[in-house]
């Protein structure tokens, strides 16, 4: 469902616009495997906390002042809605949202639940 995707995406980039430093960049890579597609959204110089990490997919759970965590929780539905797998990691000094969705041919198609 190319909308939720899309809201999916929007999420990610608009949490990775608010948190990178001045000093920081953005990259959003999309990678073709063999049965995935990985979409890659790398927040340099900026790295998740231990709390983040083990919260951060949690429904209501935010660490910014006026959000009321909704989003990442959202983005994570979205994805298993979908048949893949978002993780956050840290690697180095950079924080990284990864999305694994399956490649489907027309034939492969199945339905999406309503979120």
């Amino acid at each position: 469902d190319e909308i939720w995707l899309k809201e999916c995406f929007v999420i990610l980039l608009e949490n990775a616009v608010e948190t990178v430093p001045e000093n920081g960049g953005i990259q959003i890579r999309l990678e073709r495997q063999p049965q995935y597609f990985v979409i890659t959204m790398c927040s340099q110089n900026v790295t998740f906390d231990g709390e983040q990490m083990l919260h951060m997919f949690e429904r209501y759970y935010s660490t910014k002042t006026g959000h009321f965590g909704i989003g990442l929780h959202l983005a994570r539905s979205i994805v298993r809605e979908h048949h893949g797998e978002i993780k956050a990691e840290n690697l180095s000094t950079d924080a990284i949202f990864s999305v694994h969705l399956p490649l489907l041919d027309s034939s492969d198609a199945y339905p999406v639940t309503s979120l």
